[in-house]
């Protein structure tokens, strides 16, 4: 905590510690500015390097003195992102915003009626297939200007939007904008919210400066051929950013400050053009709270310092800013409170990046085999293709889709994964899912554009749907489901195989010829709004007490052990009376003989990790029936990094490893030691430092586990750990002492440093691309900066070392043809129509 009382969050500078004088003797940029409030003047005065490599920390001096005293809080902010040509009066950004303002136009609405007789048939028997003839598999009207809209399965309606405040909008780090739209009808007099977006929310890829115009699609669930009467489309400009409320972690992560609302009113009927009612803005743009509880912030490419109990008659720092290769110039703000009120100065700092380079690691074993025979390092994305990304976005959803893969592969991506729609059941072939069709699209498009693909098997394990796909494709008599049930891993097994002799023939292969199958498996949370374990199934209860029974040989020994007084094994069940939390069991309740982190929990959660481990034995034995190399990829949720790392660890990001893979029940230890599993990924929303990736890196290969994390860059959720702001996090860290305050702070992290740390040090560099749901999207930051880990990466791979490594790729198996959902001409002639709108 700084002695103004604010909370110092700086982890750029503490990560950089070993640098941060580098740029002490170097030729300076000084200069000053002048901001009047309330009578107040204060005067800033500044120096900053003239030139800078990318990556590093930036200082900029500064002294800033007030003509009186003021309580007022000084916000003083420094950002490298923001295009000079884009500007044109003084503007603020979402860190420290300014008003927030759009003027939104109703465009018009598409309608799509399903033609289910276009979807591909995809069967156990594969003379029963029949190619798509068309994705997506609808009929589309025109765009039609009308404030009547016919009766159709899907409507799509067509909104402009300019950003009519004085803040730039964008949708990375501390300070995010998004939209919110939500579907009203009228019933009885009263408008009743009836639909929302597939993905709640419409994310901006790319900022939005203030006079620049957008526009966008929405198309909203449960509204399938709708009845006759009135409708309201309410839409909502939220804001993301650090206020006064730092134990408000919800309004960070979903619900943001409605800064604006505008509302539109249409009707259902036959299908006639009515000129639209002009949109209503509900709520006009105001002045927006800025920060009330952080001294210091860091991210990447913004910083700021706030006086929190204003400069007296004056003070002096030094803050640091981190730059990427692309930033032109550097933008300094001074506000103060929240007055409208700026004094904004561009810096000509110049930033190189000739000098970074990517070192070639021979022994990393992350690779794909290209047609040649050859081998080039992978770099992954999760596609979410299916579930997020294709006629959620418009009714083009091919565009949508293959726009998405070609910008993933132009950026360097060369291996995708997917989430599988969370169904695929060929059973369904003549109930319209756009979803499943858009799933075998984007595996046929990868195909064609030579992107590999991470085999899979089930999304998520515990889904109740792969048994009675089971059933249906094989004739099985699949019943037991859940965690620890044969039942259920063979049925994943039956369903695993098939779409292997489907799609095998683009997987992704391990080093030694491991045909790697992607599990999504979070048995366990550890988040600041979601901390539980899965519950137990019957069959895994019962085998828990035998487990138990082993281990301790009688109920006496197991009593004295954990200082409890059961009459019998019998008696244990580890969920009696716990919390309730999104449906799973919570830990944390004082005295419980399971209460989180005791010896009784410790048990449990060895005991998760076998029953874990026997799920995918039963899997594997049964794949390998006929895909003798067979190997799990296992994938989680949570920040998790399986590795080794001492319990006893006082830095906050090492508990969270330790922590969260109990949480999840795995121990990394023994999930090497299986050898079942041969790499693993976490959508990683906890913003490891580089040299944090490095070790754990290195850690997971030492257990013999390939690291293929799917960071979301662009929306990071950190914890810091202090005495005053945020919430108990005492039993999520198990922690002791005064700091035990776990303060939620959203923020964006570099790629190209951790790509970096992660390929060198031998794991395989990813993203999660596309999930607009859950802040976890590839912005045109983060596209920018794999572009140029990818160009360092080319440029590593062209030494002699390099190409001899390229020409010895190991031989691989044996894979099989293949099968087709849609034919090959069709795709080919959809990627052609997309580049062509993509200008290529």
């Amino acid at each position: 905590l700084s002695s103004d009382g604010g909370l110092i969050y700086n982890p750029i500078s503490r990560a950089k510690a070993d640098q941060l004088g580098k740029y002490d003797a170097a030729e300076a940029i000084e200069g000053e500015m002048h901001l009047s409030v309330r009578g107040v003047d204060y005067h800033l005065t500044y120096r900053a390097p003239r030139a800078v490599t990318a990556y590093d920390a930036m200082p900029i001096d500064y002294r800033i003195t007030a003509s009186k005293p003021c309580d007022l809080p000084v916000h003083l902010s420094a950002e490298g992102f923001t295009e000079p040509e884009r500007i044109g009066a003084p503007c603020y950004e979402l860190t420290l915003p300014g008003t927030v303002d759009l003027t939104w136009q109703y465009e018009g609405y598409v309608g799509g009626d399903d033609r289910v007789e276009n979807r591909p048939v995809v069967s156990a028997d594969p003379e029963r297939d029949r190619l798509g003839k068309r994705f997506p598999q609808y009929d589309t009207t025109e765009l039609i200007r009308s404030g009547q809209v016919g009766v159709h399965d899907t409507v799509w309606f067509r909104f402009a939007y300019e950003n009519t405040g004085n803040t730039v909008l964008d949708g990375d780090g501390g300070g995010t904008f998004c939209f919110e739209a939500q579907l009203f009808a009228l019933r009885e007099g009263r408008w009743e919210r009836i639909g929302k977006l597939e993905n709640l929310f419409h994310r901006l890829i790319e900022p939005l400066y203030p006079g620049e115009k957008g526009n966008c699609y929405f198309t909203f669930s449960g509204f399938h051929r709708p009845a006759p009467g009135s409708y309201q489309i309410r839409i909502y400009g939220l804001v993301r950013n650090e206020t006064e409320h730092p134990e408000r972690y919800e309004t960070k992560i979903w619900h943001g400050h409605i800064a604006t609302a505008s509302s539109f009113t249409f009707t259902v009927g036959a299908d006639e053009i009515v000129e639209p009612s002009p949109m209503v803005k509900d709520k006009p743009g105001a002045q927006l709270p800025r920060n009330r509880y952080l001294h210091r912030y860091e991210e990447f490419m913004t910083s700021f310092d706030s006086h929190l109990g204003g400069v007296g008659t004056g003070v002096e720092g030094r803050m640091y800013l981190q730059t990427a290769p692309f930033t032109r110039g550097v933008t300094l703000r001074l506000t103060v409170g929240d007055e409208d009120a700026l004094a904004m100065e561009r810096l000509d700092v110049a930033v190189e990046s000739d000098s970074l380079h990517v070192t070639f690691n021979p022994e990393n074993r992350g690779y794909v085999r290209l047609k040649d025979g050859s081998r080039y390092p992978a770099v992954s994305a999760q596609s979410m293709a299916d579930m997020r990304g294709n006629s959620q976005l418009g009714p083009d959803g091919a565009y949508r889709l293959l726009d998405n893969l070609l910008a993933m592969q132009q950026c360097g991506v060369n291996l995708i994964n997917t989430t599988a729609a969370f169904e695929f059941d060929p059973s369904f072939s003549e109930r319209p899912n756009n979803n499943i069709d858009a799933c075998w699209f984007s595996l046929e498009a990868a195909r064609a554009l030579g992107i590999k693909l991470q085999g899979w098997i089930a999304y998520p394990y515990e889904d109740g749907g792969a048994i009675p796909q089971a059933n249906t494709l094989f004739g099985t008599s699949f019943r037991e489901h859940g965690f620890g049930a044969a039942d259920h891993a063979l049925a994943h097994a039956a369903n695993a195989v098939w779409q292997y002799e489907r799609w095998g023939d683009n997987y992704f292969l391990g080093d030694g010829g491991e045909v790697v199958m992607d599990v999504e498996d979070t048995r366990g949370w550890m988040r600041v709004d979601f901390n539980a374990r899965h519950r137990f199934t019957s069959a895994s209860m019962e085998a828990f007490r035998g487990y138990l029974a082993e281990k301790y040989g009688s109920i006496e020994a197991l009593n004295e052990a954990w200082e409890s007084d059961y009459a019998s094994f019998d008696e244990i069940d580890p969920e009696r009376d716990t919390v309730d939390d999104h449906g799973y069991a919570g830990y944390r309740v004082k005295g419980h003989p399971f209460e989180e982190w005791s010896l009784p929990l410790a048990d449990l959660d060895e005991f998760r990790c076998i029953e874990r481990l026997g799920d995918y034995r039963t899997l594997l034995d049964q794949a390998r029936k006929t895909v003798p190399t067979a190997a799990i990829h296992m994938r989680t949720e949570g920040g998790n990094f399986p590795a080794t790392v001492d319990p006893a660890t006082t830095v906050p990001h090492l508990r969270h490893v330790y922590y969260s893979a109990r949480r999840c029940g795995f121990d990394a230890k023994a999930l090497g030691e299986s050898g079942l599993v041969h790499s693993v990924s976490d959508y990683v929303t906890l913003p490891y430092t580089p040299r944090e990736v490095a070790e754990l890196t290195r850690s997971c290969l030492s257990l013999g586990l390939l690291p293929m994390m799917l960071p979301q860059f662009d929306r990071m959720r950190d914890i810091a750990i202090n005495t005053r702001y945020g919430n108990d996090f005492t039993y999520e860290y198990n922690l002791s002492g005064d700091a035990t305050k776990g303060c939620y702070l959203s923020t964006v992290i570099s790629v190209y440093e951790w790509y970096k740390a992660t390929y060198e040090n031998g794991g395989v560099p990813g993203i999660l691309w596309q999930d607009y749901l859950c802040d976890g999207y590839a912005t045109s930051t983060q596209r920018k900066e794999i572009a140029f880990f990818s160009a360092k990466l080319a440029e590593a791979m062209e030494s002699e070392e390099a190409m001899a490594w390229r020409q010895s790729a190991p031989k691989g198996v044996e894979l099989p043809k293949g099968k087709r959902s849609y034919g090959e001409e069709l795709v080919e002639e959809e990627i052609a129509r997309v580049r062509r709108m993509r200008g290529e």
